[in-house]
């Protein structure tokens, strides 16, 4: 379930005394006047002084309390929204009721915490790639390090990229913020009867759905991603179960992609060079592919029965490092040349059951039914 933010208007028929009144050192407009408040932690931003220079009403505040938040991380400690008192005919306006998510105490070093996050999150990220690949590698970048908070507590951008734990408001205010960040237009859409949040992104001119969360399985399965809900139009959204959304006045009505090849994979799209990497299933077998993005040629480098996974993996964990493709089966990792030659074991020594594979830092994190957290293996090649 997600929490609706809702702004409230109060129309306020009498004067009042509140703190934080603007006075003659206050920034020259109101939006840097709330910026600063907010970095203050402020609960509360008179910005009755700025009322007869410029338009205070609920519409324009908004526009300019989610122009900071969105595009700015050192807001990310913002939780929500606001209530709003404000006289037409006269001179209040305040905005009150703001809460954080963050102690003060711990902002630097949970800034400190989110940019390195950034920076990872960045880093999957090349010029070379189309706005297609890169809204592509940074939906599977949420969904492979981020698991669905199912006690329904995390919401915020700290909660997506530190404690890497969220609700659907969490994943899709961080893909937004991503996005963004590397120059692709995306918003926020919300429905209050499904109680959910996901994205409008904008490529080649036209707008598409897509929602990270439900691309990500619950409970959290280390190295899978779904892609079923990746860049889909109005009626092929509203197909997967998604209804009576609020996207703000866009629309949209662009073509389907039909078949993409990122429709099949199970796996996360990995890079590597000329060549995306993944995994998907066809009929009883599991196969490893290589698609070249300037050909858009694919070819089966690996082809697995299902037998081999057994009945603890629903999809075939890969991962890639220094040359070579992990991929896991029961009771076992191997690894093979990203052309297919070199098929060869790699680690069965206290490993049976496995459940996700994923990797990080160099090491791989393999999950075994019946045990808590990932046994981590250092890749020695």
């Amino acid at each position: 379930m997600k929490k609706i933010i809702a702004f409230i208007l109060s129309i306020v028929i009498f004067g009042s005394s509140l703190p934080f009144k603007t006075n003659a050192a206050s920034p020259d407009t109101a939006k840097a006047y709330i910026s600063a408040c907010l970095l203050n932690y402020r609960a509360a931003i008179d910005l009755s002084g700025y009322k007869k220079a410029e338009d205070l009403s609920l519409r324009r505040v908004t526009e300019m309390w989610y122009d900071i938040i969105k595009n700015d991380v050192r807001f990310f400690h913002v939780e929500g929204g606001f209530t709003y008192n404000y006289s037409k005919t006269g001179d209040f306006a305040v905005l009150a009721n703001i809460k954080y998510s963050v102690q003060k105490k711990n902002y630097r070093e949970s800034l400190l915490e989110i940019k390195s996050a950034l920076s990872t999150a960045k880093s999957v990220v090349r010029d070379s790639m189309t706005d297609i690949e890169k809204a592509l590698a940074i939906h599977d970048f949420l969904v492979l390090r981020t698991a669905y908070d199912e006690t329904v507590n995390k919401f915020g951008v700290r909660d997506v990229l530190v404690d890497r734990r969220a609700v659907c408001e969490g994943y899709a205010t961080v893909y937004r913020f991503l996005l963004n960040m590397v120059g692709i237009e995306c918003e926020l859409v919300r429905s209050v009867s499904m109680g959910h949040v996901w994205n409008l992104v904008k490529i080649n001119r036209r707008w598409y759905h897509v929602d990270v969360t439900w691309d990500d399985p619950v409970p959290d399965t280390p190295g899978a991603v779904s892609h079923r809900n990746f860049l889909l139009n109005d009626e092929e959204i509203e197909a997967t179960g998604h209804r009576d959304w609020d996207s703000g006045g866009l629309s949209s009505n662009s073509g389907s992609f039909g078949d993409a090849y990122w429709k099949s994979a199970g796996s996360g799209i990995i890079s590597l060079g000329e060549y995306d990497y993944y995994s998907r299933k066809s009929g009883d077998y599991f196969q490893i592919v290589r698609r070249n993005r300037r050909t858009t040629v694919t070819s089966v480098i690996k082809t697995i029965g299902k037998s081999e996974l057994g009945e603890q993996l629903p999809y075939l964990p890969i991962a890639l490092f220094d040359g070579k493709i992990y991929y896991a089966l029961t009771n076992s990792i191997r690894s093979i040349g990203t052309g297919g030659a070199g098929d060869a074991l790699y680690k069965t020594a206290n490993i049976s059951n496995i459940t996700g594979m994923s990797l990080e830092n160099n090491k791989l994190c393999v999950n075994l039914a019946g045990h808590s957290g990932a046994y981590q293996l250092t890749i020695n090649n």
